[in-house]
């Protein structure tokens, strides 16, 4: 993106309590201050700060799209004032003024947004670790049976790893008939399966169903041999390595429970069929201990973890997220709907799959694609007590040498950790009140000279602004965001050889 050709005039008038009576003077920002840097966005409540943001979001995505470059632009909607109309903006959204390249999420079902929780029949990792954590903090679930959940694990073999073809396929039919079994938990919690997910699959070798037949079928005129026997298991108990629904699928495993109750199921080589961990899961399918005692497993997480779980759901949220950034398009996490908890872990969930990918592309010298982060009450994740190493503090400290920029919104400076803020490169201050706040902003740049103006000035969108490129703070009137003519502007802006290039 060159910046010589690509600066946007997104700030009009010096003067904000005169700007009817004057005719307005354009201040142009270079378009590179923001990409790969940190933009601090101060102020008050209702000072302008999300104005401030919006209006940026859609420069950024029109002189992107005017130089044919691709620059994925991720919002965390706290409050849902960028994914969702309100009154402060012509009753449109900034999903509205960029149309198509706009992809929202929500924690709850809503036309037009796709789902952010995760769909536990396709996620199992994800789904798995959430269902175990909420378990661990239940204190009455300390059964030996929900332990045995709390220790599955479900990453699926991979080929490579293993030394021979039989042996990987041994641990793959182990891998098949452990998801069968947490999907029936699942299932028996009631969580609902979309229409494609309602369908498990796993083998069940001939020597089982032969010992099965013995235990739990008698005999048949003609089943005169074993061939015969195992025929009639499979018909009378069905195949799952064909596929069988869910209620199907527990109506098998309340026959494989009783089988191997009745007599220990052995495999061909005259090992238990049922390891540990399996026999637990069984058991916690049907709600009993092997010793009669009742276990309240799926009771629990049934109603804990439906506000998790979406039949609609993605198996990787932060995967097609971040696919939808690489691709240029304006990615909007509205975070204002669902548990305070769910929110808080999708986000984290997002940063941190970003971060990773970053750190790939840099590990295997490949370049990063353009990404801008946009967070607001900045000082929860990037404060001063945070840890550097974590996922938000290294995306706000590091970013810039993986192409990550990040816009960061707070009514508190002082709280932003001091080593982020001493590398911001962009400031964008409206009003504030306290004088603490005012004296911190004040230690950077010519800000102090600004020290009562940032105080006393409370008009709506009146900003003192500092970017990379410029050399001196500029006390600026914010343009108001009109959805309707940032859709004229983008919609009008093409890319000079027509067609896209990747980021």
């Amino acid at each position: 993106m060159r910046a010589s050709s690509q600066n946007f005039s997104i700030i009009l008038s010096t003067n904000p309590n005169q700007v009817a009576q004057h005719n307005n003077a354009p201040v142009q920002i270079n378009p590179m201050d923001f990409l790969a840097r940190r933009t601090g966005v101060f102020g008050m409540t209702r000072t302008g700060k999300s104005n401030t943001v919006k209006t940026t979001v859609a420069s950024v995505a029109t002189v992107a799209k005017k130089a044919n470059v691709h620059v994925g632009q991720l919002i965390f909607d706290i409050k849902g004032e960028y994914a969702n109309a309100n009154g402060k903006d012509d009753g449109s959204s900034l999903a509205e003024a960029l149309g198509a390249d706009v992809i929202r999420y929500r924690g709850l079902e809503k036309v037009g947004f796709r789902d952010l929780r995760d769909n536990f029949y396709k996620s199992l990792t994800a789904g798995l670790f959430t269902l175990q954590s909420l378990l661990e903090s239940d204190p009455a679930n300390t059964a030996a049976d929900a332990q045995q959940l709390i220790k599955l694990e479900l990453n699926e073999p991979e080929q490579a790893k293993f030394e021979d073809q039989q042996r990987y396929q041994a641990a793959k039919k182990r891998y098949d008939k452990k998801v069968a079994l947490y999907k029936a938990i699942l299932f028996r919690s009631g969580l609902q399966p979309s229409r494609d997910d309602d369908n498990v699959r796993f083998e069940i070798g001939q020597v089982v169903y032969k010992q099965m037949h013995g235990t739990r079928l008698s005999d048949c005129t003609d089943c005169t041999n074993d061939p015969s026997r195992v025929a009639h298991a499979q018909q009378v108990f069905g195949d799952p390595s064909n596929g069988m629904t869910l209620e199907d699928a527990v109506e098998l495993f309340k026959e494989i429970r009783s089988a191997n109750k009745e007599r220990e199921l052995k495999n061909s080589q005259g090992k238990p069929w049922l390891d540990d961990i399996e026999r637990g899961l069984l058991n916690i399918v049907f709600g009993q201990s092997d010793g009669g005692v009742n276990l309240r497993v799926t009771r629990v997480l049934g109603p804990a973890v439906k506000a998790w779980h979406s039949p609609s759901g993605s198996d990787n949220v932060p995967r097609d997220v971040y696919q939808e950034l690489v691709n240029g398009k304006v990615v909007i996490v509205d975070l204002s709907v669902g548990t305070e908890s769910t929110r808080k872990s999708k986000s984290e969930a997002i940063a941190k799959y970003l971060l990773g990918r970053a750190l790939d592309s840099m590990a295997n010298e490949q370049e990063p694609p353009i990404i801008m982060l946009y967070v607001e009450e900045a000082h929860n994740l990037i404060g001063k007590d945070n840890d550097l190493d974590t996922t938000w503090p290294r995306l706000a400290k590091e970013g810039a040498a993986m192409n990550i920029g990040m816009v960061y919104c707070t009514q508190e400076p002082s709280s932003v950790h001091p080593n982020i803020l001493a590398n911001t490169e962009n400031f964008f201050v409206t009003h504030l009140n306290n004088e603490h706040e005012v004296k911190t902003i004040g230690a950077y740049y010519d800000f102090l000279d600004f020290k009562d103006l940032i105080k006393n000035a409370q008009d709506v969108g009146f900003s003192r602004i500092k970017t990379l490129s410029s050399n001196f703070v500029v006390p600026t009137q914010i343009l108001r965001f009109t959805p309707a003519d940032v859709k004229k502007i983008y919609d009008a802006a093409n890319p000079t050889d027509g067609q896209r290039a990747a980021g």
